[in-house]
């Protein structure tokens, strides 16, 4: 375990403040969860996702969805790539999103563009792709994205269908 050299007093409610520096180092947020462990007479605090949990029947779901109908499927959680399926698999997976999908989050709206657009998906990387993404949105929190991305066709109606379904199963999962 690495030391940061920091030490706080725990309050009269039992909270401690986390340094700016640390919080900013781990992309630590404000509002944002953190799961607490004990291990031997350790505290130990990791950011929270409540898609972690739930990665692998992801994969299940992007593989088999994205199989069938020959599409390229992601999910992100509100860092990283957690699942991804077909031509972008090798490259994308765990990377880290780009301030693009960080904004689809934010803004909490779907975005359709049938066109193709030179678009950044994970930091350091420009695909031209036809896209549509949504935001999982769970009690009223940003837990994701589910987007499909395509380099050959025009995406429409019917892909937007999958990302609606996939985004709707999610949220029904993730609030049970």
């Amino acid at each position: 375990m690495k030391s940061t050299g920091v030490i706080r007093r725990i309050d009269e409610l039992g909270r401690i403040v986390i340094p700016k520096e640390i919080r900013r180092n781990l992309g630590i947020k404000a509002f944002e969860q953190l799961e607490i462990f004990i291990e031997d007479e350790s505290v130990i605090l990791k950011k929270y996702s409540s898609l972690n949990r739930l990665v692998r029947l992801a994969n299940v779901l992007v593989d088999i969805i994205g199989n069938t109908f020959d599409l390229n499927i992601f999910i992100t959680d509100r860092e990283r790539v957690v699942s991804i399926n077909g031509k972008y698999r090798n490259d994308y997976l765990n990377q880290e999103i780009s301030s693009y999908i960080e904004n689809i989050m934010n803004e909490r709206k779907k975005v359709v563009e049938s066109n193709f657009l030179e678009i950044e998906i994970i930091k350091g990387s420009v695909d031209v792709v036809s896209f549509v993404m949504a935001p999982i949105l769970v009690n009223s929190d940003v837990i994701g994205i589910v987007g499909v991305l395509s380099d050959k066709k025009k995406i429409g109606d019917f892909e937007e269908k999958i990302v609606n379904f996939i985004v709707n199963f999610f949220n029904k999962v993730v609030e049970e």
